[in-house]
């Protein structure tokens, strides 16, 4: 299996860049996944602080546990609904620790219960075959990796959208260049609102949502 890496920058319709995008990976037909060994994972952390969780987007692998340290000088109350893990963690201060262990893949949008400005979001993968993009967008996938699923919590108003994205028929380079149709504006910095609509909140007039490649 080749070691060589392609990398993608992905954008919006708008040509800004996308961190935090994610990539799920698929291998040709020619190859197969690398084969990982039954490994312990470390408990990933998602920490609080000035009142936002910290990272805003973290990614992990299908039964990793998550810690959520309070660094703040006030107590949070953590939840979330979501389909792939509803969990509470009731008030608690910077004197208690605690972990949430995730066994299916999914979106989850976590919240404070308290603090109503807070989310953040907890993308849960299959398997260890995942990428982030970084600030500028960009992000390194092996040549192998020739379909694969991308999701950004601006894809849609509900922040569970993905788009597939199939290459196994052409013999060509990936694309240098992706662009996704969002539907709501990615905030500068965590917190922050998209455009004039509250954070989440459904656009008028919406958007088509998908995926086109952009040869350079």
């Amino acid at each position: 299996m080749s070691t060589a890496a392609s990398v993608i920058t992905l954008q919006d319709k708008h040509g800004k860049p996308l961190p935090n995008a994610i990539i799920s990976g698929g291998y040709s037909s020619q190859s197969t996944p690398p084969q990982s060994e039954q490994t312990v994972h470390p408990v990933r952390e998602m920490q609080q602080k000035h009142r936002q969780f910290f990272p805003h987007t973290l990614a992990i692998a299908a039964g990793e546990a998550v810690s959520f340290p309070n660094n703040d000088n006030t107590r949070h109350h953590v939840y979330s609904f979501s389909s792939a893990k509803v969990f509470n963690l009731k008030l608690y201060d910077n004197q208690f620790v605690p972990s949430v262990t995730f066994d299916t893949p999914g979106v989850v949008t976590l919240g404070c219960n308290i603090h109503d400005q807070m989310k953040g979001f907890i993308y849960v993968s299959k398997g260890d075959d995942f990428w982030v993009s970084d600030e500028q967008g960009k992000v390194s996938l092996p040549d192998d990796v020739r379909r694969f699923t991308v999701w950004h919590l601006a894809l849609s108003a509900d922040h569970n959208s993905k788009v597939n994205f199939n290459y196994t028929a052409h013999a060509a380079p990936l694309p240098s260049i992706l662009i996704l149709d969002t539907v709501l504006v990615v905030p500068a910095k965590p917190g922050q609102r998209f455009g004039q609509r509250t954070f989440g909140q459904q656009p008028r007039g919406g958007s088509t949502k998908g995926l086109r490649p952009l040869v350079q």
